[in-house]
């Protein structure tokens, strides 16, 4: 069974709810400013916006760092023990990426309350890691980041996290 809401993501209503969850988090977007400043093709323009790659700056990551954070706190909290939360970008700044993670797990109390699933364990066959390096994809701290000037896709980074099931 599949639920889209609109709701706000910082303030999800419902804890313990959800088997797995996709935070696909909004972000700085550099995959249009790098576009931009390579021709390769059009700047992105909303609504009569001047291109995204004017309005990018390293004070805008980190204030999506913090809308970041919010939307996957909120979104951890509404996952079931034992259930897993995708969590992706469109960004290369790690303070949207890996130190979210970190944010996370400052916030919620480490290891103990979320734990990064790790590349051996998440995958579904032999191999798995070294299919999404000739993919072009690199490991980070706590997931993976897919770059253009390997793979010709991205940049999206992603990380898996699993909520830990109660003692017993």
């Amino acid at each position: 069974k599949v639920r889209v809401t609109n709701w706000d993501g910082t303030k999800l209503r419902e804890a313990s709810a959800y088997d797995k969850i996709l935070v696909d988090a909004p972000c700085s977007s550099e995959r249009h400013v790098l576009m931009h400043c390579g021709g390769g093709g059009n700047a992105v323009r909303t609504s009569g916006a001047a291109p995204t790659v004017d309005r990018w700056s390293p004070k805008k990551c980190k204030q999506f760092a913090k809308l970041q954070c919010g939307i996957l706190k909120s979104s951890f909290q509404a996952l079931r023990p034992g259930g897993r939360l995708a969590y992706s970008t469109c960004s290369i700044a790690p303070v949207e990426n890996d130190l979210v993670i970190d944010r996370l797990l400052e916030k919620l109390g480490g290891p103990s309350a979320v734990r990064v699933v790790k590349e051996d364990e998440a995958q579904t066959h032999a191999g798995w890691s070294s299919t999404l390096k000739q993919l072009g994809c690199e490991p980070t701290k706590h997931g993976w980041i897919m770059l253009p000037d390997r793979s010709k896709f991205g940049p999206i980074y992603w990380c898996l996290l699993e909520k830990p099931l109660p003692p017993p």
